[in-house]
């Protein structure tokens, strides 16, 4: 009879140990997961923001021939009226 109590202490402890064990391994997985998340936002964040910066800077490119066409035509306007 002592002997099946110290038995089932035992197996008490065991499965008392397994349970933090699971528990500390479902901690850490969650844990990894957020930190995973956390890169993958900010990896979108910066692309996000790549993409605006190249629009923008497209876009001012653009402008700026558009100016220079404008130049150039009255460039022309003048060249030929003289």
């Amino acid at each position: 009879m002592l002997e099946e109590q110290v038995y089932a202490q035992l197996w008490q402890l065991d499965a008392q140990k397994k349970l933090e064990r699971e528990m500390a391994e479902a901690r850490e997985k969650q844990e990894k997961v957020k930190d995973t998340m956390a890169v993958l936002d900010w990896q979108k964040q910066t692309r996000e923001i790549r993409r605006e910066q190249e629009k923008d800077l497209i876009s001012r490119e653009q402008d700026m021939l558009k100016q220079q066409w404008v130049l150039e035509e009255q460039k022309e306007k003048t060249d030929a009226q003289q």
